[in-house]
C-alpha cells in the first residue's frame, strides 16, 4: 500500500455534493492498534510498524468503535504460513505495551485470500 499526503491552501477548496459523497466508494477508515498504549514514538517505531504493514494481506479484526467512528483493531499479517499479530510485534519490540491482553491467535481464516493474486487482493475488514 502506498501512503501519499499533500497540502493545499484553503483557497483551493471546493464544496462537494452530499449526492456525489454518498456515491463515492469506500476509501480509507481511521484506526487505532486496539488494546495497546505507545511506548515511544521513535523514528524506529515507525519505520518497524512500515516495514510489517507495507506491501503485506492485511486483516483488521475490529474490537471497538469509537465515538468519532474511529475503529480499534487487532492487525495480522496474513502473508505468512500462520497469521502474524502487528500488535503483538509493536509490544514485543518494545514499541509499545498492552493495555489489555493480546489474543494469541487470529479466528478468521486467511488461507482463501492470501491465496488469491497480489493484483486482485482488496482489504479486508473483519467485525
Amino acid at each position: 500500500a502506498v501512503v501519499s499526503t499533500q497540502s493545499t491552501g484553503e483557497s483551493k477548496l471546493r464544496l462537494i455534493s452530499t449526492d456525489l459523497l454518498d456515491s463515492l466508494p469506500f476509501l480509507a477508515q481511521e484506526f487505532f492498534l486496539a488494546d495497546l498504549k505507545p511506548g515511544c514514538s521513535s523514528e524506529g517505531a515507525l519505520d518497524y510498524f512500515m516495514e510489517q504493514v507495507a506491501e503485506r494481506w492485511l486483516v483488521a479484526k475490529v474490537v471497538e468503535r469509537s465515538p468519532n467512528g474511529a475503529l480499534h483493531v487487532h492487525l495480522w499479517d496474513c502473508e505468512s504460513k500462520f497469521p502474524v499479530s502487528i500488535n503483538r510485534g509493536l509490544v514485543d519490540k518494545d514499541y509499545a505495551t498492552e493495555i489489555y491482553e493480546l489474543p494469541d491467535e487470529l479466528t478468521t481464516d486467511c488461507s482463501a485470500y492470501a491465496s488469491q493474486p497480489s493484483s486482485s487482493r482488496t482489504s479486508i475488514l473483519s467485525y
